[in-house]
């Protein structure tokens, strides 16, 4: 008799921050999946005391094989934000991390999804299979129609599409995920900062009069980058964000369908309801530039 492939092996999560890495372990629970989740000193939250962990800082490459090794797993996956990009002048690598210095070197200086990907492309070169947390967790993923009481206006739907157009374009230069536009203008472009602070830049915007638009009369749209890796780097957005984006005047948000993951999403729904605010998942083709009269 032909031997069984083993079809549910153990899994490593190499966890950022936020509080995905904990909803993945969840999942894996539910599917009587062996996990281990590997928190990086500084990054991960502490909420990974609850779980199967172990802790690594940057550098301790020796450690995370040992640690591997001992849990039979070569499979991975990646999952949370990094905030604190390395710096190589504080890491202290250790013997393994020293062979492979290198390539530790071009992970280091790499922005939030680019250290998640280097990470990857080093374990993969030794025989480390990484495997997508969307296979794990669908239902995170936006869907299609609006998911909030309000529904979006004409109006909203233009600075909808012009938002989303401006999203794509920065994320074909990889220089962003987001943008905001009201009143067919647009008004804040992502950089490295992030969405969140992204956000906290349009209510600075607004409040000096830079640009004026009425109270919850602008939007905001979230995209991945052309080509992006999902392993590695999943659009996100979170109760926070829908907090950032009230205190901004935000009254909209439209996500990528199917590529934009939502965490904690009743949470994100009450919130939004409460301030009067719609998400809705976008469709690709509303990249489609818009066409003047």
């Amino acid at each position: 008799m032909d031997d069984v492939p083993y079809l549910n092996p153990p899994v490593s999560i190499i966890c950022g921050g936020g509080s995905l890495p904990f909803i993945i372990a969840k999942a894996l629970e539910f599917q009587n999946r062996e996990y281990l989740l590997i928190g990086l000193v500084g990054e991960t939250d502490i909420e990974i005391e609850k779980y199967r962990h172990i802790w690594v800082k940057w550098g301790e490459y020796g450690k995370l094989f040992k640690a591997l090794d001992d849990f039979s797993c070569r499979h991975l996956m990646f999952a949370g934000a990094i905030v604190n990009r390395p710096d190589l002048k504080s890491i202290r690598f250790d013997f393994v991390g020293l062979k492979a210095l290198p390539e530790l070197v071009s992970i280091a200086v790499g922005g939030d999804g680019n250290v998640f990907a280097g990470i990857g492309k080093f374990f993969e070169k030794r025989g480390y299979q990484i495997e997508s947390i969307v296979d794990v967790v669908p239902d995170v993923l936006v869907s299609s129609g609006c998911l909030t009481k309000r529904q979006p206006s004409e109006q909203d739907r233009r600075d909808l599409i012009l938002a989303h157009r401006a999203a794509y374009m920065i994320g074909g230069l990889d220089a962003g995920q987001s943008a905001v536009c009201a009143n067919e203008r647009i008004i804040a472009l992502e950089g490295p900062e992030g969405t969140d602070q992204m956000i906290e830049r349009c209510g600075d915007i607004r409040s000096q009069n830079r640009a004026r638009w009425h109270k919850n009369h602008a939007v905001l749209v979230k995209c991945p980058r052309p080509g992006q890796d999902m392993r590695f780097d999943i659009p996100t957005i979170g109760p926070d964000t829908i907090s950032q984006a009230i205190l901004a005047g935000i009254g909209g948000i439209g996500l990528s369908i199917g590529e934009v993951q939502i965490l904690e999403l009743e949470t994100v729904i009450d919130r939004a309801n409460e301030a009067g605010m719609f998400i809705i998942g976008l469709d690709p083709l509303d990249v489609t530039p818009i066409v003047q009269d």
